[in-house]
């Protein structure tokens, strides 16, 4: 029975027979020993009824198969079971085989060759399976590596191959098998071939750059680099390094090179192997970077002072200098701007400085990939005279209250350098008091704030100021006077839905300061805020809707806008009864209606559009009539009136076509105008024309006329020129007038309108004129 180290195995015989009293099982291998007692009864292991290496397992107890169970196995396992009443008499049994892997191998051989000999490595293992007189009988197997990777067809304990130079850097090692186990495998062996020098190597490999130079940093060390020559035995191998001067040689130690300075002269290292009559060298060449402090040259000269001053608009060349390797990045810095820079090659930045504003702090800067950066600052004072700064929060119009205490604050910003004098600084304007003014530094030396507090005491205070400095005038404001805001224009209300008003309306003029609006309702005994809103700036739509409301209530609303000063001098009112219709339903509803609204106002403003135009293209034509005298025309006119006649009882109206009007005055200006409506359509047979005109002079106060509306009729014609004065005072002269050519009733009387309707007019016939016709003091009545 064979088994392996650590397995469990079960091992059986038949015995002849059972004895009456118990059996015993026995192992024997380097001394003999019994490991159980069997009986009718049970198994005794020792004395206990348990074992953790053996496990009886037959049944019945006293069967004459005899099988058990051995764990965990041991090397010393292995040997012969039997068993019996006692080891004399023991007969039956198995032999029980362990097997192990072998001892690790050991490779021996002579490994200091020539090359192109032979050398002959031998592999040397034993097998370590039990018992021993098994071992005898076993014959390992052998496996070869080179560099831990097998060799085909190598299976002997002995390896030949021919030593070349190339094997100098393989390990060889081997293992021995036994019945499939492998042993551990042999310590690795180096062959060591005789030759050289051939190959220089220097140690640790060198980083080279795209130039294949070694990239050092001045001031830094170089080293230490181990140099090996590729020969057998070792040759003799120095360094020397290549400067400005030549060559010379370095420090260096078994072929190390010790660590250097290096320096900026510095070229390459060469690494010199000598074996006999044979020399081999290897070098590598130095990229030494360095980065050497930045230099300020003002114009075309350096310059290290600390402060550079000129005049504004004297060209100032400022020009930043860093050498370095490699090229290093060189930056010109003003304040905390860079201005300027170079480009590689160039090591340089320049900046021209010529205005005020280049007065500031410069810096010269020069940075490179592994140093630290180094800079040189210069300050350059450009000297300017004062000068409004118009890159700044400059103000030129104020507005401002009045009275007592109220004073408009004014920050002027200027660009001087040096800083302006308070004491030179002057103003002029619709003041009593002597305007005073400070001067602080804004952000930067040159530019500043001129300070000054304007008493504003009375409207007279209002106006136009000027600012000199040294009698010369630098900047000019003027201060407006705040006043209430606009009442708000456009206002609208209406319920659109139940329980809610809709309100919109336009912001007017807010007065010179931010304004607000407050809406009031009236309760039921006072005035209610209901909202304060913000302005949305002149000419801007304020909304603002309210509700829920009880429906069916009038409402009414005060709008009134406000700013710091006051509430305008007038509020807006407007009275609103609450709809009682669901929102929801009217929804629709209303959108219908504000589109058939924007229908119409559309279609509305197309039609005056079309009205204008016509209006003048019949305007024009009348016009050109006129001047012709050739064709009729049938635009109404009014006809101007001397009143100025010394008889007391007479008018005359003289029509002429150089005043006439298709439009009277607006009615603000009546109260001494008198106007004539004239028929200028009526020839009479045999190309007579007459034209005959009635004034009415209006007056200032409209409740004399007040119920007067309708038409005055001509019922008895006078000649031109008779004066009539009705019972209102109302002064008239006779017309005659006849139907116009297009009407077919011929007894149809001309109408005039009066104050209340000045939109029709009838015709005159100006291509006539009418006959005398006498005078006459008769009065007509009405």
């Amino acid at each position: 029975m064979k088994s392996l180290v650590g397995d469990t195995v079960n091992l059986l015989w038949t015995a002849p027979f059972f004895p009456a009293i118990q059996y015993n099982v026995y192992h024997t291998y380097r001394e003999n020993k019994t490991i159980f007692s069997i009986s009718s009864n049970g198994v005794s292991y020792g004395g206990n009824n348990q074992s953790t290496k053996y496990t009886y397992l037959s049944r019945p107890y006293n069967s004459t198969n005899i099988t058990f169970a051995i764990r965990d196995i041991t090397l010393d396992d292995a040997g012969y079971y039997n068993g019996g009443t006692s080891s004399e008499d023991a007969g039956g049994g198995v032999v029980l085989i362990v097997s192990d892997k072998p001892s690790t191998p050991g490779t021996t051989g002579d490994f200091n060759v020539e090359v192109n000999n032979t050398i002959t490595l031998t592999c040397s293992s034993q097998s370590t399976s039990a018992p021993d007189y098994y071992t005898k009988l076993v014959n390992l197997s052998y496996t070869w590596l080179v560099n831990k990777t097998k060799m085909d067809r190598e299976t002997s304990d002995t390896l030949k191959f021919k030593v070349t130079k190339d094997l100098k850097y393989n390990n060889y090692s081997c293992t021995a098998t036994d019945e499939g186990l492998e042993s551990e495998r042999s310590d690795p062996v180096q062959i060591n071939p005789l030759y050289g020098p051939d190959i220089l190597t220097i140690t640790p490999e060198l980083k080279l750059n795209v130039d294949d130079k070694l990239t050092v940093r001045e001031g830094g060390t170089i080293g230490p680099f181990v140099c090996t020559a590729d020969c057998n035995p070792l040759c003799n191998i120095t360094w020397r390094v290549k400067t400005s001067d030549g060559l010379s040689d370095v420090r260096s130690e078994m072929g190390t090179l010790l660590p250097q300075a290096v320096q900026r002269d510095m070229r390459l290292f060469r690494c010199i192997a000598d074996r006999g009559n044979k020399t081999l060298k290897q070098e590598f060449q130095l990229d030494v970077q360095y980065l050497d402090e930045p230099t300020l040259y003002k114009d075309s000269s350096p310059n290290s002072k600390p402060m550079w001053t000129v005049k504004e608009n004297e060209s100032l060349r400022v020009a930043c200098f860093v050498d370095g390797n490699p090229t290093p990045t060189v930056r010109l810095i003003k304040g905390q701007d860079e201005i300027a820079t170079n480009r590689s090659p160039s090591k340089w930045a320049n900046y021209t400085a010529t205005l005020c504003g280049d007065t500031d702090k410069y810096i010269c800067e020069g940075s490179s990939s592994g140093f630290n950066s180094s800079s040189q600052t210069v300050k350059i004072n450009i000297t300017c005279k004062l000068r409004i700064d118009k890159s700044g929060p400059l103000q030129t119009n104020y507005s401002s209250t009045s009275g007592n205490n109220v004073k408009v604050a004014l920050a002027i910003p200027v660009i001087s350098n040096p800083p302006p004098q308070a004491s030179d600084i002057t103003w002029m304007g619709p003041t009593d008091h002597q305007l005073t003014s400070t001067v602080s530094q804004r952000d930067v030396v040159y530019k500043h704030w001129i300070n000054t507090s304007v008493p504003i005491n009375n409207h007279s205070n209002f106006g136009y100021y000027v600012m000199k400095y040294k009698n010369e005038t630098i900047h000019n404001i003027t201060i407006n006077a705040q006043d209430r805001p606009q009442q708000p224009l456009n206002f609208m209300a209406y319920s659109y839905v139940s329980g809610y008003v809709n309100m919109t309306w336009t912001s007017g003029f807010n007065g010179g300061s931010e304004q607000f609006f407050i809406l009031r309702m009236r309760d039921e005994t006072d005035w209610k805020i209901i909202a304060n809103l913000t302005d949305p700036g002149k000419g801007g739509t304020v909304h603002f809707e309210h509700g829920p409301l009880t429906p069916g209530q009038e409402i009414l609303y005060c709008l009134e806008s406000c700013n710091i000063i006051n509430c305008s001098m007038q509020s807006v009112e407007m009275k609103v009864n609450v709809k009682d219709t669901s929102k929801a339903s009217l929804t629709s509803t209303s959108e219908m209606v504000y589109a058939a609204i924007g229908v119409s106002t559309g279609v509305s403003i197309l039609i005056v559009i079309l009205v204008v135009v016509l209006v003048i293209f019949f305007r024009r034509k009348n016009e050109k009539n006129n001047i012709s005298y050739n064709r009729n025309s049938t635009s109404g006119m009014y006809a101007a009136v001397d009143k100025s006649l010394p008889k007391e009882n007479k008018l005359e109206a003289t029509i002429s076509t150089k005043y006439s009007t298709d439009k009277k005055e607006d009615e603000s200006h009546h109260g001494t105008e008198t106007y004539a409506v004239v028929d200028k359509s009526i020839t009479k047979k045999g190309g007579e024309s007459t034209t005959k005109t009635k004034l009415v002079k209006t007056k200032k106060s409209k409740e004399k006329n007040k119920g007067k509306k309708g038409s005055l009729e001509e019922k008895n014609v006078s000649p031109v020129g008779s004066r009539k004065t009705n019972d209102e005072g109302l002064i008239y002269i006779d017309v005659e007038f006849t139907n116009k050519p297009e009407s077919s009733d011929t007894n149809q009387k001309p109408v005039i309108h009066g104050e209340e309707d000045r939109t029709e007019y009838t015709f005159v016939d100006f291509s006539k004129k009418a006959p005398p016709t006498p005078e006459t003091h008769d009065k007509e009545g009405k």
